[in-house]
């Protein structure tokens, strides 16, 4: 069901795909805050907006489709660097004035010890069957999904962490000991790991 079909079965002036009843269903989350079925709902700046990525072996795609004033975008590339789809819809967001999707932010790297990166070290359970593990590697830390590529994080302070590509925020949370015993990671909105090892 592609987007406009959707905003438009949404506000139900069509309904050639779904109903609104089906819609609203398939636009709502269920597994956390923010996954519903097949897309993602993202709150950004008071704006809702439902939006998937794509990533295949030299192509990336993005869309995003707002809930309520019929807003959107695609955007399909012939590349693997995927540090210019936020360009691309900075860009587009700027020019037609799409409330909450521009966003730019600057990161500063800061210097942590290995000591004090080894205890972010360990497996996080995302969901059922799916598995975060956090290692390090010559003074460097790395997040992989399961059997995913691993990606380098960079420390923006102690407990903080971002990757260049994909774009994706790492938080570490600790208990009242100290004891670092679950993660957010936001990427398509926030998802929760608890610590297993």
């Amino acid at each position: 069901m592609n987007g406009q079909r959707a905003q438009l079965s949404l506000q139900d002036k069509s309904n050639k795909v779904l109903n609104q009843e089906m819609t609203k269903i398939r636009l709502t989350p269920y597994i956390d805050q923010s996954a519903a079925l097949g897309v993602f709902i993202d709150n950004r700046d008071r704006t809702k907006y439902f939006q998937h990525s794509g990533v295949d072996e030299g192509f990336i795609t993005q869309y995003y489709g707002s809930l309520e004033d019929g807003n959107g975008l695609i955007i399909m590339i012939n590349t693997s660097n995927g540090t210019i789809i936020q360009e691309i819809v900075n860009s587009i967001a700027k020019v037609y004035e799409f409330k909450g999707l521009y966003y730019s932010k600057q990161y500063k790297v800061v210097s942590l010890s290995d000591d004090v990166l080894q205890a972010y070290t360990g497996r996080y359970q995302m969901g059922p069957g799916l598995v975060l593990t956090i290692l390090t590697e010559d003074h460097h830390v790395f997040a992989q999904l399961g059997r995913q590529k691993k990606i380098e994080l960079f420390a923006e302070g102690n407990n903080k962490f971002f990757s260049k590509e994909p774009n994706v925020e790492i938080e570490f949370i600790r208990n009242n000991k100290g004891e670092i015993v679950k993660l957010l990671v936001n990427e398509d909105g926030v998802h929760e790991g608890q610590k297993i090892k």
